[in-house]
């Protein structure tokens, strides 16, 4: 009976993989700079989002610009509304056992707000709508400044 309920659970889980959903979502196109200051964001990050579903991630080059991949040479990313993230490397701060989740958090948030990444660009409040087809997303920020 193990045996049995083993192998129907196994080809269940195969079965579903292989005739679930394709090629996954609906994609467009999605490219453009990302400034801050009027600079280059070299070595940046650039994150979409959506609600349900794996991201899209574009890297900034040296020039500011981006395109954005849904997977491994599948450029795109999730046609809809999606939370849109624009990051740094930043160093970690140094944390101990007797700091809480708030303090830690704000020590986090602190070491981020050094790369100058304007906070509606590092929290997830900011969001972009991609459209089927080509889209052109410049992002441009100050430092301090609300940017975009």
């Amino acid at each position: 009976m193990y045996f049995v309920c083993r192998f129907a659970l196994v080809s269940g889980l195969i079965f579903s993989i292989g005739c679930g959903g394709g090629d996954g979502p609906e994609l467009g196109y999605v490219s453009g700079k990302v400034t801050l200051d009027g600079q280059p964001l070299a070595g940046a990050t650039v994150t979409i989002q959506p609600d349900k579903g794996a991201p899209a991630i574009g890297h900034v080059g040296k020039d500011g610009s981006y395109e954005m991949e849904f997977k491994v040479d599948k450029p795109g990313a999730p046609v809809g509304t999606s939370k849109i993230l624009v990051t740094l490397p930043f160093e970690e701060p140094m944390m101990n056992e007797n700091m809480g989740p708030e303090e830690m958090a704000k020590a986090t948030e602190k070491a981020a707000a050094k790369t100058g990444i304007p906070r509606k660009w590092r929290d997830g409040t900011s969001t972009i709508t991609v459209a089927p087809g080509s889209n052109t997303f410049d992002i441009e920020m100050t430092k301090g400044g609300a940017g975009g």
